[in-house]
């Protein structure tokens, strides 16, 4: 079933969606810089505590093994 899903695009490659989700959060670093010229140092941590977060949340989403209940369904 994952693979026919990959084949009709409604798949995504968890790498992909790694480097997608990388370069946002490279994005909002820079931000982040302009936030701390600007607002100094708390601000920057703030955004900081939260994308240290994220990545966290994402690492545990994207390291996840796909449901067994999955692979049982006829594709």
């Amino acid at each position: 079933k994952l693979d026919r899903l990959e084949r009709e695009g409604q798949l995504i490659p968890r790498d992909e969606i790694r480097l997608g989700l990388g370069q946002i959060a490279a994005i909002l670093r820079t931000a982040g810089e302009m936030l701390q010229r600007q607002f100094g140092n708390d601000a920057v941590e703030i955004l900081n505590d939260g994308l240290e977060e994220a990545e966290r949340c994402i690492s545990k989403i994207c390291d996840r093994e796909p449901s067994t209940a999955d692979e049982d369904e006829p594709s």
